[in-house]
């Protein structure tokens, strides 16, 4: 568990790099930024509606 965590920070980090590049306009940081950003989809939870 703590080899797949320490892999799963690594690829965050790179993940935010790719994405920082090619916001400051690195054109080949693009095409990267492009492949990861569809594994790195943000799911997350949904909130519920509010019941009052």
């Amino acid at each position: 568990m703590l080899a797949g965590s320490e892999a799963l920070v690594a690829a965050m980090l790179y993940y935010g790099m790719s994405k920082q590049a090619a916001t400051n306009g690195v054109v080949t940081a693009k095409p990267v930024y492009d492949d990861l950003k569809q594994r790195f989809t943000r799911k997350g939870n949904k909130t519920l509606p509010s019941t009052e």
